[in-house]
C-alpha cells in the first residue's frame, strides 16, 4: 500500500479554551468530504514552534487536499501560524514479469545454446547438410563465436515457443563477407506454423565484404506462435568462401501476463468448457475505446467491436476508432474481456468471448449527467440492434436526492426494466459507511465492492476487503454493496500515452498494461460474469441474473466463522464465477419491488437498514446479528481479523456457513435483507443530516451536474 505522512510546524496564539481551535483536515476527493485529523485547541498561547504529524495513507489520491478550518466565533486576535508544511510519501511499483526472451550468443560451439530467460524449444537444425557446430559450411566458428552459413541451398533453423506474446523482436549482428552481387544472398525467413510456409524478412546480398559486425532488428509480432521458427537460407548460386556471420542472435518478446483474476473467481474453469461469453454484448459506457487486438478479437479470433458511440458529442465513431485518451474506460474492458492469454493458456479477461459496444462519456475522467444519460439511453435504444445484454457503469456521484428522483437512475432502471443487467460500482470512498454513489445507490442493479488477493494470488487467507471501497446502507435504507469482486492492483490494458498511465508512470509497465486498483475494476469483473452466466443460459433476465449471482457468492469470515466484514461493506460476499453459472437458486431478487411503479413514480422503496443513535450501529430491522458500528477493523486496532487466522472461505474449502447449515437466519427464515424492499422509507434517522431531505436539490436545466469515473485509491 502507498504511504502518504502530512507534517507541519505549528504555533497557537490567543486561544481562550477548547472551544477556540483550528482543525486540521483532510480530503480524498478535492474537498468534496472532509476527515478531520486534529483539533489544535486552547488553552494555549504556544511561546516555540511545535510539530505534528498524520498518517493520511487512506486518503492518497489525485484530489488529496489538507486544509486548516478555524472554528466558529474566533476572532482576529486567535490565531495558528504553520510553517513547513509537507507530505512525504510513497508508491507502490507493481512488478509485472512480462519481459522474456530467447537468445543465442554462440559463446560455445553447440547448436543448444540457451542464453535468454527463456529456452529455445529445439537446436539449430541443419537442412542440406549434416556436419554439426563444429565444421562445415554451417557452423559455430569457435575462434570468433559466430554462426556462420555458406554454400548453396543449404539453410539453419530453429523454433521458439512465441506463443503469449503480444509483442516480438528478432534483432541479431551480421557480417557478410566476399558477397560478389546481387545474386549472392543469405535470406532471413520466419514462420508461424513450425515451417509448413515461410515468409522472408530481409536478404544479406552482396556486393558486400563487411569489416566489422552491423546490428539489425525485425517486429516478428505477426509470426509469434507456439512453434514460430527462423532461418537463413543460402541462395543457389553462392559460393564456398561466400558467408554470413551472425552473433548475439534474440528474440525478445513480450509476454502476456497473468492477470490472475479470472482465476481467482473461478472463470478459468469455465473457459475450459467453452464458456466464455461468446453471443453475449457488454456495453461499456465510460472514456472510451484503445484498439489493440486483444480487445478488437475476441477468443475465437473474430472481430467483436459492435459500435462505438461518442455520447459527448452525439456521434458514431469508426468502429476500430481508439477514443480513450484518458485511460479509464479501456482498462475496464481490458478486465471484462480482453482475449489476450498466456502461454500456459489463461485468458486475461473474465469474459474473452463477449461482444463490445463502447460508449464514450467521460472526458478526462469528468462527466455530466447529460452526456451520462445520452450514453446509457442509446444503449437502450440499441438494444435490440446490437444484441446488449450487459451495461457496466464504473463510475460514482454523490447522492443529491432520493434514488428514485435522480434522473441519472432513472435511465438506469429504464436500462434495466428493458432486460439489460446493470452492473455498478459501490464508489471509491470507504471506509466510512453510508458512501455508496450514484448510480449504485440504485436498489435494483447489482452494486460492486472490492476485495484484494493481497498480493497473493494464489493463497486466499491473507484477502482483504480494500480499506477505500464504499460502504453501506444508501440514503434509503437498501443494503450495498450486494457483492464484492477482485479490484486491487488490477492489471489491464491501457494506451501508455493516456493520460492516467502518463500522471502514474511507476504503475505502467510494458506492452501497454496497467496497474490500478478501484470498485470500478470489480464491476468489469462482476460484468465479465455476467456474460459468462448469459452465455450459458441466455433465457436469463436481470432478476434472474442478481438472484443467482447473490446466491453462490461466499462472505468473509473470521477463525470463527463469524462475519469477517459487515453486511453493508461485503454485501453477501465475494462472487464466485462458476458457481454463479451453475446455481439453481431462483425467484430471490429484487423482491417486493416493482420497477414499472417506481419509474411510473407511483410507488418507491426502502430497504430493511436502520441505525440506533444510541449504540452508534446500523443494523438490520427485521434480522439481529448484523449490527456495525461503522468501524473498519484495522482503524480500529483489531488487524484485518481473517488475515489473523480466517479468510475467505471458498478459496480455503470451506463455503457459507448458512447454505452448509446453520447459518443466516434472513436465509433460513424468509427474505434477503440485500434484495427486497418496501414501500416504506420511514424511520431512516439519518435522512434529517441530508440538506436535499428538506430542501430538495434543484436539476439543472441541462443537467450540468458533474461526476466521475476515477477516484485513485492506494494500489492494495
Amino acid at each position: 500500500m502507498s504511504t502518504a505522512t502530512l507534517s507541519f510546524d505549528y504555533k497557537r496564539g490567543n486561544l481562550a479554551d477548547a472551544s477556540e481551535y483550528f482543525a486540521v483536515e483532510v480530503s480524498a476527493n478535492g474537498g468534496g468530504s472532509w476527515v478531520e485529523l486534529d483539533r489544535l485547541a486552547g488553552p494555549a498561547d504556544d511561546g516555540q514552534y511545535l510539530s505534528a504529524s498524520y498518517d493520511i495513507s487512506a486518503y492518497t489520491s489525485f484530489g488529496t487536499t489538507i486544509r486548516f478550518l478555524g472554528a466558529p466565533g474566533l476572532d482576529n486576535q486567535d490565531r495558528l501560524k504553520v510553517d513547513f508544511v509537507q507530505i512525504e510519501y510513497t508508491v507502490d511499483v507493481i512488478d509485472v514479469d512480462i519481459e522474456q526472451s530467447v537468445e543465442d550468443r554462440f559463446n560455445t560451439v553447440s547448436y543448444g545454446n540457451n542464453d535468454g530467460s527463456v529456452d529455445w524449444t529445439g537446436d539449430w537444425v541443419e537442412v542440406g547438410e549434416a556436419d554439426g557446430p563444429a565444421s562445415g559450411d554451417l557452423s559455430v566458428v569457435n575462434f570468433n563465436a559466430q554462426l556462420r552459413v555458406r554454400d548453396n541451398d543449404v539453410s539453419i533453423e530453429r523454433q521458439a515457443d512465441l506463443s503469449g506474446a503480444i509483442s516480438a523482436q528478432l534483432s541479431f549482428d551480421y557480417k557478410r563477407a566476399k558477397l560478389d552481387d546481387a545474386s549472392d544472398y543469405i535470406a532471413l525467413e520466419i514462420s508461424a506454423d513450425g515451417g509448413a510456409n515461410w515468409t522472408e524478412l530481409d536478404r544479406f546480398a552482396g556486393p558486400a565484404d563487411d569489416e566489422v559486425l552491423q546490428a539489425t532488428a525485425y517486429d516478428v509480432t505477426d509470426f509469434a506462435a507456439v512453434d514460430t521458427k527462423i532461418r537463413f537460407r543460402t541462395s543457389p548460386t553462392l559460393g564456398g568462401t561466400e558467408n554470413l556471420r551472425v552473433d548475439n542472435l534474440k528474440i525478445s518478446y513480450d509476454d502476456t501476463p497473468d492477470t490472475h483474476y479470472p482465476t481467482l473467481i473461478g472463470a478459468d474453469q469455465l473457459h475450459a468448457q467453452g464458456i466464455d461469453g461468446t453471443g453475449v454484448t457488454i456495453a461499456v459506457v465510460d472514456s472510451g475505446y484503445f484498439a489493440t487486438e486483444g480487445l478488437d478479437k475476441n477468443a475465437a479470433g473474430n472481430s467483436r467491436v459492435l459500435a462505438q458511440y461518442d455520447a459527448i458529442n452525439d456521434q458514431m465513431d469508426p468502429v476500430g476508432t481508439s477514443t480513450d485518451t484518458y485511460g479509464h474506460g479501456t482498462h475496464l474492458t481490458s478486465v471484462a474481456l480482453s482475449s489476450y492469454k498466456t502461454s500456459a493458456g489463461k485468458y486475461n479477461g473474465v469474459a474473452p468471448g463477449a461482444d463490445l459496444v463502447s460508449v464514450k462519456a467521460f472526458s478526462n475522467g469528468q462527466a455530466t449527467y447529460t452526456d451520462v444519460i445520452a450514453g446509457i439511453d442509446w444503449v437502450v435504444d440499441n438494444q435490440a440492434t446490437y444484441g446488449i445484454d450487459v451495461l457496466n457503469l464504473s463510475m460514482a456521484a454523490a447522492p443529491l436526492s432520493y434514488y428514485w428522483d435522480d434522473p441519472l437512475n432513472q435511465a438506469v432502471m429504464a436500462a434495466w426494466d428493458a432486460g439489460i443487467v446493470v452492473v455498478a460500482s459501490a464508489g471509491n470512498f470507504g471506509p466510512a459507511p453510508m458512501t455508496i454513489g450514484v448510480p449504485g445507490n440504485v436498489p435494483y442493479v447489482i452494486t460492486v465492492g472490492a476485495m484484494s488477493d493481497n498480493f497473493t494470488p494464489a493463497d486466499g487467507s491473507d484477502d482483504i476487503l480494500a480499506s477505500w471501497s464504499s460502504a453501506g446502507p444508501t440514503v434509503t435504507g437498501f443494503i450495498k454493496p450486494e457483492v464484492v469482486a477482485p479490484g486491487g492492483h488490477t492489471l489491464g490494458l491501457m494506451a501508455l500515452s493516456s493520460t492516467i498511465a502518463q500522471l502514474r508512470p511507476e504503475y505502467q509497465h510494458a506492452a501497454s498494461y496497467f496497474t490500478m486498483s478501484g470498485t470500478s475494476q470489480s464491476a468489469a469483473v462482476v460484468s465479465g460474469i455476467v456474460a459468462l452466466m448469459l452465455d450459458n443460459d441466455p433465457s436469463l433476465d436481470p432478476d434472474d441474473v442478481k438472484c443467482k449471482l447473490l446466491a453462490s457468492a461466499r462472505a468473509a469470515l473470521d477463525e470463527n466463522d463469524d462475519l469477517a466484514y459487515s453486511i453493508f461493506q461485503q454485501g453477501v460476499g465475494m462472487t464466485h464465477a462458476y458457481d454463479a453459472v451453475y446455481s439453481t437458486a431462483s425467484g430471490c431478487a429484487n423482491l417486493a419491488l416493482d420497477i414499472s411503479a417506481d419509474l411510473a413514480g407511483t410507488a418507491h422503496y426502502g430497504g430493511p437498514a436502520r441505525y440506533n443513535p444510541t449504540t452508534g450501529e446500523f443494523y438490520h430491522d427485521d434480522q439481529a446479528g448484523f449490527e456495525w458500528a461503522g468501524g473498519w477493523p484495522f482503524i480500529e486496532g483489531g488487524g484485518w481479523p481473517f488475515i489473523e487466522g480466517g479468510g475467505w472461505p471458498f478459496i480455503e474449502g470451506g463455503g457459507w456457513p448458512f447454505i452448509e447449515g446453520g447459518g443466516w437466519p434472513f436465509i433460513e427464515g424468509g427474505g434477503w435483507p440485500f434484495i427486497e424492499g418496501s414501500v416504506n422509507v420511514n424511520g431512516l434517522d439519518w435522512l434529517d443530516e441530508y440538506d436535499w431531505n428538506n430542501n430538495p436539490h434543484v436539476w439543472s436545466s441541462g443537467l450540468t451536474e458533474t461526476m466521475s469515473v476515477n477516484q485513485w485509491v492506494p494500489q492494495e
